[in-house]
């Protein structure tokens, strides 16, 4: 993400509403993490909850194995990428990306 991850995870991060577990960023870091986990620990068994539902990723199944398509669909769908506007926010420094993650932070909160 490089300097787009100041208006795709950083502003709406902190302008999140609800439960954070279920923002759209922190989805991605949890399908990243996990999937970074899986590919290189052998063997890698899972998330460790703590009380509520640390770690969720919506869709995935943990009965099922990790290479089950619908647990990678779900690891896939989770993810966000940069969008180009939130490249060509950085031509306005500073306040084009605060601009663009507040934009994104009304998207991820709808």
């Amino acid at each position: 993400m490089g300097w787009a991850y100041y208006s795709i995870v950083g502003i709406p991060s902190i302008t999140s509403k609800g439960d954070h577990n279920f923002h759209p960023a922190e989805q991605d870091a949890n399908s990243r993490a996990f999937t970074y986990f899986n590919n290189h620990i052998a063997n890698y068994s899972g998330w460790v909850h703590t009380g509520r539902n640390a770690n969720t990723i919506v869709g995935y199944d943990q009965s099922r194995p990790y290479d089950n398509v619908g647990n990678q669909l779900a690891l896939s769908n989770a993810l966000i990428s940069a969008k180009w506007y939130d490249y060509a926010s950085w031509i306005i420094p500073v306040l084009g990306p605060v601009v663009v993650g507040f934009i994104n932070s009304n998207q991820y909160n709808n």
